[in-house]
């Protein structure tokens, strides 16, 4: 932008200077050409300088508009950028489902950083979270090798078994960004809290292998026993009943 107004003023500068010259030598060239030349010539090169000078400001201002319009995209781009690190950033979301995965990942984020002192614990957590991944995919491939398309409501009951302790999880991280990692009782006390969380979600987690053990077995005998069923219900209400409990 600069640099084009730099050429605006010296085409300015050059036209003034064509006139100039023109309006200088106005008694020789009356003398010699004619009066009627003279004014040919000073239209002539009003006109020039007008046009060059025009002409570099509308490229000028054809340069100023690109530059506006890359500005305003590159404004755009800058707030899609933060939207999505501040979506990446609420990783503990109070509203709808909470990310086993991520999950996983800020344990193991905490137990590298300021939290390392409780490695051990967090680990734990961290494996009963890869645990019920495991026994979800487990039950997914077992109904899908079977075609048991009447038993797919079984998944549900996992995926509800896994918020519960993926919430868990997530009251032991809010309680680890409050307190002070240098503070021996603040350490003491997200001990209690990993250790808690270990202990609920060993019940959820039990309770989720013999549903889906429970759901073998029926899958095993066709289903031809109505106490089959029966059995995976009780399941079902022990783990949902589970859930509810906190997983004790």
């Amino acid at each position: 932008m600069k640099k084009k107004l730099i050429q605006v003023l010296i085409a300015a500068g050059v036209s003034l200077a064509a006139i100039g010259g023109v309006f200088a030598a106005k008694d020789s060239i009356v003398i010699y050409l004619g009066i009627r030349m003279f004014r040919l010539l000073q239209v002539g090169v009003i006109g020039a300088g007008a046009l060059i000078t025009g002409g570099t400001a509308v490229s000028s201002a054809v340069t100023v508009s690109r530059l506006q319009d890359q500005l305003e995209n590159s404004r755009q781009e800058q707030l899609a950028i933060e939207e999505q690190h501040r979506k990446q950033t609420a990783r503990l979301s109070v509203q709808g489902k909470l990310d086993n995965a991520t999950l996983r990942r800020v344990l193991t984020q905490k137990s590298q950083d300021n939290w390392s002192q409780l490695r051990t614990p967090i680990e734990a957590c961290i494996a009963q979270l890869t645990s019920m991944d495991d026994y979800q995919e487990r039950l997914r491939k077992l109904l899908e090798s079977n075609g048991a398309d009447m038993l797919y409501d079984t998944e549900d009951v996992l995926d509800q078994a896994e918020q519960a302790m993926c919430r868990n999880v997530r009251k032991v991280i809010n309680y680890m960004e409050v307190a002070d990692d240098k503070l021996t009782d603040d350490v003491e006390m997200i001990r209690g809290k990993l250790l808690s969380c270990k202990d609920a979600n060993q019940g959820i987690l039990k309770q989720s292998q013999e549903f889906v053990f429970a759901l073998t077995e029926y899958l095993n005998r066709q289903g031809d026993s109505t106490d089959d069923m029966s059995m995976l219900e009780i399941y079902k209400k022990t783990i949902l009943e589970s859930i509810q409990d906190g997983g004790e």
